[in-house]
């Protein structure tokens, strides 16, 4: 295996791997002596057929499963060869043709793009001070403001409007039941409500708030 650095920056590195092809076939070969014991095929005991043979029948599986286990290897080589600390989990980008690799005619190349965390030092919190703004004050009263005005501006109207217990009293209309008990008494004291209405009008009183009917109170008849 061999790794190079092609691109060196403050916070990205590049480096290429390659493993050459006789590697591949090394290790695909040791993979295959580790599962041989394990095959069984027709025409050949248990864990006694040649190696040769295996290669025909799973090489290019056992070295699909090589070639993904060199690019982990080769890219965890290169950072902790050159002690990075990535940012983000390491690029892989393959370099050539991936089905000649698997079929062992070509060497595995392959990129390896780094992000690198920049360096700092961690300050003391308790030595750091902070400053108040009031720019940001005056700001959010500029924005509250507004909102306060809107939100008070029903309540001073409500407050204008007198209500029921301010407003200066004036007579009430007689109820029916007043009224029907008004002519009654007129009718027993054989008064017309025309009769009624001139005596009233020559006291000088208003023709409508008769004080000879019983059941009806008025100020002004009270004041007289």
């Amino acid at each position: 295996m061999q790794i190079s650095e092609t691109l060196s920056q403050e916070l990205h590195k590049q480096f290429t791997v390659t493993y050459p092809v006789s590697e591949l076939e090394k290790r695909v070969t040791a993979r295959l002596e580790e599962m041989k014991p394990r095959i069984n095929l027709k025409g050949f005991r248990p864990g006694k057929a040649p190696v040769s043979f295996l290669k025909k029948q799973f090489g290019k599986s056992v070295m699909g499963e090589v070639v993904e286990a060199a690019v982990t290897e080769g890219s965890q080589k290169a950072i902790s060869d050159n002690k990075l600390k990535p940012a983000l989990q390491p690029r892989i980008e393959p370099v050539g043709s991936v089905e000649e690799v698997v079929e062992g005619k070509a060497d595995l190349t392959f990129k390896v793009i780094v992000d690198l965390m920049p360096d700092f030092t961690v300050t003391d919190v308790t030595k750091l001070s902070v400053e108040r703004s009031l720019l940001g004050i005056v700001r959010v009263i500029e924005v509250i403001a507004p909102l306060v005005y809107i939100l008070e501006k029903p309540l001073a109207i409500r407050a204008s409007i007198p209500s029921c217990s301010s407003r200066p009293r004036t007579c009430k209309r007689p109820s029916a039941r007043s009224r029907s008990r008004t002519r009654r008494a007129a009718e027993s004291c054989g008064k017309s409500r025309g009769a009624c209405h001139s005596a009233r009008r020559s006291r000088g009183c208003s023709p409508s708030r008769s004080s000879c009917f019983p059941g009806i109170r008025l100020r002004d008849a009270r004041r007289q």
